[in-house]
């Protein structure tokens, strides 16, 4: 399968890519939106483990980073695998730090945005960063930054 990603966002907080999939003429098929929590891991960001460990059993780590794997349908197999794999060469190398992809399966279709107006994918967006941090703080992005590589969040 062959998978295309372009990365919207780049924050400091969190950033934010589209992926097309060739089998559906590289349309927006999902959004992997990667969130520094910027606290301990903790046994409830594994949801396969719990049952299976305790809180004294879990080892931790200094930082933890939720993945949200948005999408309209549930995925196949195949192209979980695909992302897993763009996953893990992200955050392989990131020293310390946990991470788990959540699958969330949400409209996407219906957000309209352009490279010159990306306040609808803001809008869409914000609510899962606040939940993902459980509101630890604001995510507030200033249009004018979408023509630097990064852009400034508070």
């Amino acid at each position: 399968m062959k998978l295309n990603y372009s990365r919207l966002i780049k924050s400091f907080n969190f950033e934010l890519f589209t992926v097309k999939a060739e089998q559906f003429n590289f349309e927006y098929t999902a959004i992997i939106l990667f969130v520094d929590t910027k606290r301990k891991s903790k046994l409830s960001d594994f949801p396969l483990l719990e049952g299976i460990e305790s809180e004294e059993e879990f080892d931790t780590d200094p930082n933890h980073i939720k993945v949200l794997l948005i999408s309209p349908i549930p995925l196949s197999k195949e192209y979980i695998k695909d992302i897993m794999i763009f996953t893990e060469s992200m955050l392989s190398h990131t020293f310390e730090t946990s991470f788990y992809v959540h699958e969330v399966i949400k409209d996407i279709n219906s957000i309209e945005f352009s490279k010159s107006n990306r306040k609808p994918l803001l809008n869409f967006i914000e609510p899962l960063i606040k939940d993902a941090c459980d509101n630890k703080y604001e995510t507030i992005l200033d249009m004018q930054s979408f023509k630097y590589l990064t852009q400034n969040s508070i």
